[in-house]
């Protein structure tokens, strides 16, 4: 029985940059859904992006 390879986006990030992605905000390395900042330059997990797309500001680290 062949068993399809099943992979995730986040692993597929991970080996083709060679980086291991975390939060430009919180640095965590786990989240379900990664995100951008706005000017697109850096990774947001999914808690810190919608915090920034509600409030145009960075989630308080006293949140988390």
């Amino acid at each position: 029985m062949i068993v399809p390879e099943v992979s995730t986006k986040v692993e597929k990030k991970k080996k083709e940059g060679g980086r291991k992605i975390t939060c430009y905000n919180c640095h965590t390395d786990t989240t379900p859904l990664w995100r951008r900042t706005p000017d697109r330059l850096h990774s947001l997990c999914n808690a810190c992006g919608l915090y920034y797309k509600q409030y145009k500001t960075h989630r308080p680290l006293n949140l988390q």
